[in-house]
């Protein structure tokens, strides 16, 4: 199957929540890849666990991030139930593992929505762009004879689990990861690496506006005390506070973030409300205003990935202190600052060193800025998934 027409036709399956990163990644290629005269883009998602219509099994549509795209609308059962969700409905949702079939049927439209495309996109993160969806897809993708990318941004929780599922990713056409890191650990999983192409997460480049800097900013994604050096960021900031500083950091999470309330509540019982603001996921100018107003991006993280806060920071001539955890080092270098995990001491030694320093910063950012010019912006990004498309429509 190859263009017709001359227009390649792509269908792309994957989160288009606002308040997500994974829909910014998605939209910043899609910005290249629309000024394309022969590829013609199909736009599909599906209600999730993050929307607050969810749990009506429907989309709001001001919750979409692009609205010109089709919705699939099937419940979503969780897999852990909770109070918040509806305990009793869900907990029959999870004795039935109504999810799983659930994540079948949603394969299954995904699948009924491709019928006109070349080519298959699909953008796993989880829930209901997971592993059930994908091999789903994958399974009817194949008998139709379609060719089928997917870019895995983390592992689902049941490719741990059921291992044998692993073999599947190795039937699509091609697999694209964000970092050397993560490739290293498909392939101890034992999918085929000639499959799997490392296509770094990419940053659009807004000007540089020459704002003060004089916070620092950190990210805490979907799951705050979970692998993103929280309680070390606290025992830092005890440790400057001691030390008669005062840094001030922005703190912004993905919607629903898990552990929010709870890290919100250590703030306040160790005295450190004055220094931290809370915001909602940040994405565009305002974004780039956040990130060209801090001193520096810190990245404490023990494990998960740091890509989407390394490449703002990145962007916007930020430096980060960081650990070398998370990938980091694959997309800073040796132009980041680097720390021990779980090393308060060594963290609040890098903040006040940045804080006194202005001059580092100014060289740092800059250095960093050229960085994600050459490597990690959108339009080149966008370009390398356009010839990859063609590629793979090539194949037999």
């Amino acid at each position: 199957m190859g263009k017709k027409n001359g227009v390649l036709n792509i269908c792309m399956i994957g989160c288009w929540y606002k308040n997500d990163m994974y829909s910014h990644h998605l939209n910043n290629l899609i910005e290249v890849l629309d000024k394309q005269p022969d590829i013609n883009l199909r736009l599909v998602t599906s209600n999730c666990n993050c929307y607050s219509s969810a749990q009506r099994y429907s989309i709001a549509n001001e919750e979409l991030l692009n609205s010109h795209c089709i919705a699939i609308k099937i419940p979503y059962a969780p897999p852990e139930p909770s109070k918040h969700y509806g305990m009793l409905k869900y907990q029959i949702a999870k004795i039935f593992r109504l999810n799983w079939i659930l994540e079948t049927l949603r394969g299954i439209q995904f699948y009924r929505t491709t019928r006109k495309c070349d080519i298959v996109h699909f953008d796993q993160v989880l829930r209901s762009f997971g592993v059930l969806s994908f091999t789903t897809l994958l399974f009817l993708s194949r008998i139709s004879g379609k060719k089928l990318i997917v870019t895995v941004h983390e592992l689902d929780p049941l490719q741990e689990k059921y291992k044998g599922l692993n073999k599947h990713y190795s039937r699509a056409s091609k697999l694209i990861v964000f970092s050397n890191g993560f490739r290293d650990k498909l392939i101890s999983l034992g999918i085929d690496p000639d499959k799997i192409k490392t296509m770094p997460f990419c940053a659009p480049l807004e000007p540089i506006m020459g704002l003060r800097r004089d916070q620092f900013i950190y990210f805490g994604g979907h799951n705050l005390l979970k692998g993103k050096g929280f309680d070390t960021l606290l025992d830092a900031l005890k440790i400057l506070q001691s030390r008669g500083q005062e840094p001030k950091i922005i703190i912004y999470t993905g919607k629903g973030c898990n552990g929010l309330e709870e890290g919100k509540q250590k703030v306040s019982d160790m005295g450190l409300d004055k220094f931290i603001r809370w915001s909602e996921f940040l994405y565009g100018t305002n974004l780039a205003n956040e990130y060209q107003k801090s001193i520096a991006c810190l990245i404490p993280y023990t494990g998960g990935s740091g890509r989407h806060a390394v490449t703002s920071a990145m962007a916007n001539a930020t430096p980060v202190i960081a650990t070398k955890k998370a990938d980091l080092p694959e997309y800073l270098g040796e132009s980041g600052i680097y720390v021990k995990e779980n090393s308060a001491r060594e963290l609040a030694d890098a903040i006040e060193y940045l804080m006194n320093n202005p001059e580092v910063v100014k060289s740092l950012g800059s250095e960093l800025r050229s960085l994600a010019e050459k490597r990690f912006n959108k339009d080149l990004i966008g370009k390398e998934l356009l010839e990859l498309y063609r590629e793979t429509s090539a194949l037999k």
